[in-house]
């Protein structure tokens, strides 16, 4: 992924998520995420290991560009916010 002509590498599930918010116009509802992820690998996740790993991806976007692009929305989820 590049921001800002930045290339950031990404896991495959920080991949996953990135995909689906651009799928979704640049938001993403936690409930309907975490339903999508189960379909997609079969696997239970908890939400709030799907928060922590958000963050984590939040927290590396940040630290190698500067710019917090992805930001959170209380009772939402998450949403891109273009600079």
């Amino acid at each position: 992924m590049y921001v800002k002509n930045i290339k950031i590498r990404l896991t495959p599930f920080e991949s996953i998520f990135i995909s689906y918010m651009l799928e979704n116009d640049g938001e993403c509802n936690l409930i309907s995420f975490h339903n999508f992820l189960l379909n997609l690998t079969n696997r239970k996740t908890k939400r709030r290991s799907l928060v922590v790993y958000i963050g984590r991806l939040r927290k590396k976007i940040i630290y190698a560009t500067g710019y917090n692009i992805i930001k959170s929305r209380y009772k939402f989820g998450y949403y891109i916010d273009c600079i």
